[in-house]
């Protein structure tokens, strides 16, 4: 994450009116509710193989915006449709951050 997109978040936070009550209550709702342990399964099952394709795409240096695209794409192909289902929810809400930080 760079710096300046590091500071928008701090920023955000800062002016969101959120307490850190309301915080520990969130969190404590999405642990009663299981949100938590789909993440964690999530990081055990995917982030292996995505650090493996980042490490054989030599972490995408020196490539294009388009030849990144192309390079993920291709990536997500090969996976199975279950993986390709959770792949599209994670675009998504990266999607979704982008938006929000701009």
């Amino acid at each position: 994450m760079k710096d300046k997109d590091i500071k928008k978040a701090v920023e955000a936070i800062k002016n969101s009116n959120i307490t850190k009550d309301d915080f520990d209550n969130l969190k404590k709702k999405a642990e009663d509710m299981g949100v938590m342990d789909k993440v964690n399964e999530l990081n055990r099952q995917y982030s292996p193989k995505f650090k493996q394709f980042l490490k054989d795409n030599n972490n995408f240096k020196g490539l294009s915006k388009e030849e990144k695209a192309k390079v993920i794409l291709d990536y997500k192909k090969q996976l199975t449709p279950e993986e390709q289902r959770q792949f599209d929810k994670v675009l998504k809400m990266v999607t979704s951050y982008v938006k929000k930080m701009k």
